[in-house]
């Protein structure tokens, strides 16, 4: 592993578990202050998160259940990147198969981790401007969502 503090050694890596869309390990590493400490980290697929505005300046969210908080969340269209595919071709693709949205103009907005005290998770946040709405979703044979439209005033309460 490649660290850019040259003060931070590997001092030993191990898997716990190694799952589809994260794996499980515990580093030892040894500090900058020369002390060894012990570190669980969450490996993460990456993923990618759409925001959507249509012309009435109101943003899209997906209602889905969510079974590690075992509840309903209201978010913008999210999923993970495949093997093999770019952050942007996974953008689309999860925009259409969560609401049906073909984007037509979409631009990154920025990548972050979503929580890097700890997992390795790095979200890459798009913008759609323009697209084509089409009559169905093509969700994936585990997901129950819907699609609903809010004003950004919504959403800032929301949040």
């Amino acid at each position: 592993m490649q660290y850019d503090n040259k003060n931070i050694d590997l001092i030993s890596s191990d898997y716990l578990y190694k799952g589809k869309v994260l794996n499980l390990r515990i580093d030892k590493i040894r500090t900058t202050l020369k002390k060894n400490i012990v570190r669980e980290i969450a490996e993460h697929s990456p993923a990618v998160a759409v925001v959507v505005l249509n012309p009435k300046n109101q943003i899209c969210l997906v209602s889905q259940y969510r079974h590690a908080i075992n509840a309903k969340t209201l978010e913008i269209p999210a999923g993970l990147v495949d093997e093999g595919e770019s952050p942007l071709e996974a953008a689309k693709r999860e925009l259409f198969e969560e609401t049906g949205i073909k984007a037509i103009n979409i631009e990154k907005v920025l990548s972050f981790y979503t929580s890097p005290g700890f997992s390795t998770e790095l979200i890459h946040l798009y913008y759609v401007s323009d697209y084509k709405a089409t009559i169905s979703q093509n969700k994936d044979d585990a997901e129950n969502i819907s699609v609903f439209w809010y004003s950004i005033h919504d959403v800032l309460e929301k949040i």
